[in-house]
């Protein structure tokens, strides 16, 4: 679905909720508010703010917690915090100077190169759900966000309790589709404390999401350790979920429970491997199949008069009653042995060819005798993968390799019982990951001295300690 067209959706329909909240405001004026009120419940243009103070009790419990270790524990998120300022600053400072004045491309450079290079690098970027965020993890997205914002708002509650500044509720904020936790604080007492004292309460949000990032690299760093009880590691990738519309989708496709060792003659026992692989052979100008010459002479189905299709630019060989089962090869000589007895183009199974091939090769020099070299004549981009599986024979992809990784769902923990998805420790993993990239976001943005951030107030607990 395109983006724009959900974006639409989400805008009419915070606009009819808003609509519908002051129509019964003026309709059912006091039944409609005070359940409202009672309910904590606030709506206004393009947000939904829930509040309570059923928190309230657990703040007070953690922050009267004696000891010095709760001492401890704020008084390092003020010295890590203070640590983050200037990084913050700078950061921001190179975001905004790549934004303005992106590199130039260097001399020489391709068309595509030029582009990537006049592209600002960002290194904090907005992140939005079906531009550049996938729509598969929007789920992730929102999670995150809001695991982050309540760590991040806990911290500022419970050091706030422990500064004796009174907490007067918190609650869940939604903007459009992104939620935020919040915390209601008193601001008076919070200004009348000395500037050492404030900066617990200040950092703590800060502080947090720094935790908040440790815990999640150290679940990323433990997972394979923690699971390999329940999975197979590092020992090919297993697929749970095709497409249906994809070319791997079918009885000669890719199947749940399919194990990937390999993509042609690269080895994949990672998904990180997978990915790897076949953006290598995206990269890589295509190769040709070293085959035996009698495999040419028993299946070759050329048809008289080869001709060029004039929308791709490729030669076609094949009848059409070949089907998809056949292709097009064309031999590729060598200056030092330019003809093998070879024709120019062959159609052939594409299954006979790779099954036969000992190798890949670039001519026809670096096969053995009675070998041909023939590249498969297929459009720019388009690429004939053998993707081997443990097993079974190699499933034969044609088609662009970025498709074949959008259009598989793969996990390289392999269940050692069939009472443990494949999936979920992938969805974990991406959690974690999510986690700790927004959270360290977060810690960054609330560093810096910016109006209505944390920035703000602690910059200015500082100069006034100074």
């Amino acid at each position: 679905m395109d983006a724009y067209f959900i974006v639409a959706i989400v805008f009419l329909l915070c606009f009819a909720l808003y609509f519908t909240d002051t129509l019964l405001k003026s309709c059912l004026h006091l039944p409609y508010i005070n359940l409202l009120e009672s309910s904590g419940i606030s709506i206004k243009p393009l947000q939904i703010k829930w509040s309570t103070r059923m928190l309230n009790r657990s703040f007070q419990r953690w922050g009267s917690a004696p000891g010095r270790l709760t001492r401890l524990w704020f008084a390092c998120g003020v010295w890590i915090t203070c640590a983050l300022l200037l990084p913050s600053m700078l950061l921001l400072i190179y975001t905004i100077y790549r934004l303005l004045w992106p590199a130039a491309p260097a001399a020489g450079a391709g068309a595509a190169a030029a582009a990537a290079a006049t592209r600002p690098a960002f290194i904090l970027e907005p992140v939005l759900p079906g531009v550049n965020l996938p729509a598969d993890d929007v789920p992730y997205y929102l999670v995150t966000l809001l695991v982050c914002s309540v760590c991040h708002e806990i911290g500022h509650a419970v050091a706030a309790v422990r500064e004796h500044v009174r907490v007067f509720g918190s609650g869940l904020l939604l903007v459009l589709i992104v939620p935020a936790a919040f915390v209601d604080v008193c601001s008076e007492s919070l200004a009348a404390l000395p500037p050492g004292r404030r900066l617990r309460v200040l950092c703590a949000g800060v502080w947090h999401n720094v935790v908040l990032c440790a815990v999640a690299a150290l679940v990323l760093a433990a997972a394979p350790l923690a699971l390999a009880p329940l999975y197979f590691v590092n020992d090919g990738i297993i697929v749970y979920h095709v497409e249906p519309g994809s070319p791997l989708h079918g009885a000669t496709g890719l199947s749940a429970g399919d194990l990937v060792t390999g993509v042609d003659d690269c080895a994949v026992t990672t998904r990180r491997d997978w990915l790897s692989c076949l953006a290598r052979q995206a990269a890589a100008p295509p190769a040709g199949y070293c085959v035996p010459s009698d495999i040419t002479a028993t299946y070759d189905e050329t048809i008289d008069h080869p001709f060029q299709r004039e929308e791709t630019g490729t030669m076609e060989c094949c009848a059409a009653s070949n089907g998809s089962s056949h292709l097009c090869f064309q031999f590729i000589a060598d200056e030092s042995r330019p003809d093998r007895g070879a024709p120019p183009f062959s159609c052939l199974p594409a299954r006979a060819v790779v099954d036969a091939a000992p190798m890949r090769c670039a001519t026809t020099a670096a096969c053995a005798e009675e070998h041909f070299c023939l590249q498969p004549a297929l459009e720019n981009g388009t690429r004939l993968l053998a993707l081997r599986r443990r097993g079974a024979r190699a499933v034969l992809f044609l088609g662009v390799p970025a498709a074949a990784f959008r259009d598989t769902r793969v996990s390289g923990y392999r269940p050692r019982s069939a009472l443990f998805s494949a999936s979920l420790p992938l969805r974990l993993e991406t959690l974690a990951r999510y986690v700790l990239s927004f959270s360290a976001a977060l810690a960054v943005l609330n560093a810096v001295p910016c109006r209505a951030l944390d920035g703000q107030w602690i910059w200015e607990a500082l100069l006034e300690a100074g």
